[in-house]
C-alpha cells in the first residue's frame, strides 16, 4: 500500500501517494501535523497555509510555486487537490524546512526526515 513515513511515524494514506510525471506528492496537512506544525485549509482561495518552525508556509491548488516565509519555492509539479486532501511536491519540505526527502518508487513510499 502506498504510504508516507515522516520522522519514523508511518501513515497508510487513504488516497495514495501520487507521482505525476515521476514527482512524488504528499498530503501537506499530514506532514505538517506529524512534524509539529499547524495546518489550515482556506477553501475560498484554495490555499494551504501552515505555521511551522517560525515560518508561514503558503501554497495554492494549481500553482507551481509556494512560499516559506519570504522565500518563493519553485515546485517540481503544481499543487493538487485529490480526494479531499491538498497535495504538494514532497521536495517542498526539503526546500522550505530543510527536511530530508526520499522517494522509493517501487514501494510507493515517501520518507521525510526532519
Amino acid at each position: 500500500t502506498p504510504g508516507l513515513l515522516v520522522g519514523g511515524k508511518y501513515n497508510r494514506i487513504a488516497v495514495p501517494v501520487i507521482a505525476p510525471n515521476g514527482t512524488p506528492m504528499v498530503p501537506a496537512a499530514w506532514v505538517v501535523e506529524a512534524t509539529g506544525g499547524r495546518p489550515e485549509w482556506r477553501p475560498d482561495v484554495q490555499w494551504f497555509v501552515a505555521v511551522h518552525s517560525g515560518k508561514t508556509l503558503i501554497a495554492q491548488v494549481g500553482s507551481s510555486t509556494a512560499h516559506a516565509g519570504a522565500t518563493v519555492i519553485h515546485l517540481d509539479a503544481p499543487c493538487q487537490w485529490v480526494g479531499g486532501r491538498f497535495y504538494i511536491a514532497a521536495t517542498y519540505f526539503n526546500q522550505a524546512l530543510g527536511y530530508t526527502v526520499n522517494w522509493d518508487a517501487s514501494a510507493q513510499l515517501v520518507t521525510i526526515t526532519p
